[in-house]
């Protein structure tokens, strides 16, 4: 397993910088007469909805969202990519077109590195390049841990998370910021009392230490 950058290295860097900075577009125009393929894929707990583009001879892009809770929508850019190698998207369960069960036993860590696996699986997708964004690159960083990594051969991480801890005390520091005390809400948590149920992400207000009012609509709360 090689961990190596990808080619096109001005294009993955233009994508990076536009989902750091949160001006990505929810959609983006066609890439040219690039092949397209869109679907759903069984996996543990329902159905993901998937998306191609291209068919290109080089290693298969897979890219995994951030949240959890987000959509694929924003990392279409990256299709770009799509004349030299197929580019494929998908809503993880609980986001965007996916299934969303109610059982809140969907909403792990390990059941979502399963759904990569079952993604693989149905896309066959034996050899891939694998690029995670925020959350994206928190699930891929398990995935390999687990040993599940046969057939990777490049991986890209995009605004990883390399300390839950360090990650929720900066929120803490971003959220005292917010005006009109809305990081300070009724119900808002001290960094030390963040993370003593579900890893940190409380299923009532999943962001910790945030105003009720601005809580995600999403139903995806991981352990």
């Amino acid at each position: 397993m090689t961990y190596d950058r990808l080619t096109r290295r001005g294009a993955l860097t233009g994508a990076a910088d536009l989902m750091a900075s949160g001006l990505a577009a929810a959609t983006s125009p066609a890439l040219g007469d690039a092949p397209q393929a869109e679907g759903y894929a069984t996996v543990p707990g329902g159905r993901i909805y998937w998306r191609k583009f291209g068919d290109g001879p080089k290693t298969p892009l897979l890219t995994l969202h951030g949240g959890p809770g987000s959509s694929h929508q924003y990392l279409l850019p990256l299709q770009a990519l799509a004349d030299e190698r197929p580019v494929i998207f998908y809503d993880q369960l609980g986001c965007g077109r996916a299934d969303a069960p109610e059982e809140e036993s969907a909403y792990s860590i390990q059941r979502s590195v399963d759904e990569l696996d079952a993604v693989r699986a149905a896309l066959r997708l034996d050899r891939v390049a694998l690029l995670g964004h925020s959350w994206g690159a928190v699930l891929a960083v398990e995935y390999l841990c687990q040993g599940r990594g046969q057939g990777v051969e490049r991986l890209v991480l995009s605004g990883a998370t390399a300390s839950i801890p360090q990650a929720v005390a900066g929120f803490q520091r971003l959220f005292a910021t917010m005006p009109n005390g809305c990081g300070l809400c009724p119900g808002s948590r001290s960094p030390s009392s963040v993370g003593r149920r579900r890893g940190g992400i409380d299923p009532g207000n999943p962001i910790p230490g945030s105003c009720p009012r601005a809580r995600p609509r999403s139903r995806a709360s991981f352990d």
